[in-house]
């Protein structure tokens, strides 16, 4: 029995189609589908990303300076004083100018004040008709590096030298008085307040 050339065509093409309709539904061609090893490397693909938006970055505006407060430039005269903490104790002098007897001040709290002048005191365990011991009281106010003395009561007796109405205070905060010759009368801590 004899086929006709045609009819190898015809049947030919249509198994050609049903061969290849599957390769190229799945995106891949015939001749990779012959092959399974070589199919399966091709047809696993990477997943498209989608490409993100660029990010929008947003700067804000630079803060206003504040300004900055200086320290001031001047340099004070002298220092300033050490303040009523530092002064409260008892100070001692010993003789200054025409004042040839030590003095005791003791500042009792941050506006009174009490004082000695121990002209000649009475020694102990002796009878003396005078104590020898001249005795203020007041108050006082600190203004920088001076301290104004006021007294509102004192003790009468001989030899008695005026009070100072002030006394200045050095740089560590201790009082100083003014002799009457000029010079100037450092007092100290005495006793139990005494300052290393």
């Amino acid at each position: 029995m004899r086929i006709s050339s045609r009819w190898f065509l015809v049947h030919g093409l249509t198994a050609l189609a049903f061969l290849a309709l599957p390769a190229c539904v799945e995106g891949t061609s015939s001749s990779t589908a012959t092959a399974p090893s070589e199919a399966v490397k091709t047809t696993a693909t990477t997943p498209s990303v989608p490409a993100t938006p660029p990010t929008r970055v947003v700067i804000p505006p630079p803060a206003t300076a504040t300004a900055i407060p200086t320290a001031p430039t001047t340099i004070p005269s002298s220092p300033p004083a050490a303040g009523a903490a530092g002064l409260v104790g008892t100070w001692e002098s010993a003789a200054c100018g025409d004042r040839t007897y030590p003095r005791r001040i003791t500042f009792v709290d941050a506006t009174t004040f009490s004082a000695e002048d121990l002209v000649s005191p009475c020694p102990k365990g002796a009878a003396c008709i005078w104590s020898g011991i001249l005795n203020h009281k007041g108050t006082y106010t600190i203004e920088k590096d001076v301290v104004t003395l006021r007294v509102e009561t004192a003790s009468a007796g001989p030899k008695k030298v005026q009070f100072p109405t002030s006394l200045k205070l050095d740089p560590s905060g201790a009082p100083i008085e003014a002799g009457s010759d000029g010079k100037a009368c450092p007092y100290r801590h005495a006793g139990a307040d005494k300052r290393p």
